[in-house]
């Protein structure tokens, strides 16, 4: 029953990463916001590593102990740690290119656009972060996913905020920090994000040096 929900729950997750890979990157490219194309971009790397996780969780539920006569409990956290590592990738190669806007000047950003996207995207990652941490006992592949998706609610969040900030300081005496605030927030959320990767990362990589074949594999 746990292993159907598993990937009943990864498949929701992929659907989803896809619709907003789309809408994301078109959008912000559209609204010229790095900020939305960050998310965009992270959606992509979210549907890979989810399409990753439901191959894996699949294949663990596979019999095949002729070719795997030591069971298959390393392939899930080895993916987890894959996962955890692109997603580093991704908020280094962020911070690094929000630096490099924001000392060239920063972004003028379609902000009512930009906000709308904001608003979207929360509702959405906040539902199904909710439906992936209710989840979370079932796998170690959906607790990635709910922190996948926590990150991508914060993320949207801080969209939400900092546009909403945004347009507040438009008929002010400081509006020229406005064209900062997108290229800031990415690299607030990049650095903030790194955290749960590398979270990720050591709690599988510390079960897999102590793994040991569960009782059934070992009864063989």
């Amino acid at each position: 029953m746990g292993k159907t929900i598993t990937s009943k729950l990864l498949f929701l997750s992929v659907f989803t990463a896809f619709i907003f890979a789309i809408v994301g990157i078109i959008w912000g490219l559209l609204s010229s916001s790095q900020m939305i194309l960050f998310d965009g971009v992270y959606s992509v790397i979210s549907l890979i590593m989810s399409l990753i996780a439901l191959l894996g969780s699949m294949y663990v539920d596979k019999e095949d102990s002729g070719r795997f006569p030591f069971g298959k409990a390393t392939i899930e956290p080895a993916i987890v740690i894959v996962q955890g590592v692109v997603i580093s990738i991704l908020c280094v190669a962020a911070i690094s290119s929000s630096i490099t806007s924001m000392m060239s000047g920063g972004r003028e950003v379609a902000l009512g656009s930009a906000l709308g996207y904001g608003i979207f995207s929360l509702v959405i990652c906040f539902a199904i972060q909710y439906v992936m941490k209710k989840n979370r006992h079932h796998s170690e592949f959906i607790k990635a996913e709910a922190a996948q998706w926590l990150m991508d609610t914060l993320l949207s969040v801080a969209v939400v905020v900092g546009f909403i900030g945004a347009l507040l300081l438009q008929s002010t005496s400081v509006a020229w920090i406005i064209p900062y605030i997108d290229p800031f927030m990415v690299l607030l959320a990049g650095l903030y994000f790194l955290s749960v990767p590398i979270t990720l990362i050591k709690r599988n990589g510390r079960e897999l040096l102590r793994m040991t074949p569960d009782s059934e594999t070992q009864t063989r």
